[in-house]
């Protein structure tokens, strides 16, 4: 997977057969950026591309969602 065209590299490609899911995880994370500020993580999920995965997909439930806030140290 070519990801220079958008200045990333693909640091993991990730596949569960059980479930037919696939992700791709991407980062500029390397010597090109200057510091934090400028680190970029991507997380990406392949769509729904077979019944197996469409049945995962159906497989849901609601949970709480805790939002915390981030703190900075500088």
């Amino acid at each position: 997977m070519n990801l220079d065209s958008v200045g990333l590299e693909l640091e993991a490609d990730i596949y569960n057969e059980q479930s037919d899911i696939r992700a791709f995880v991407g980062s500029n994370i390397s010597g090109r950026v200057d510091g934090e500020c400028d680190s970029i993580i991507v997380v990406a999920f392949r769509g729904t591309c077979s019944t197996k995965n469409l049945a995962t997909d159906f497989n849901w439930g609601q949970v709480r969602y805790h939002l915390y806030e981030l703190q900075y140290s500088k």
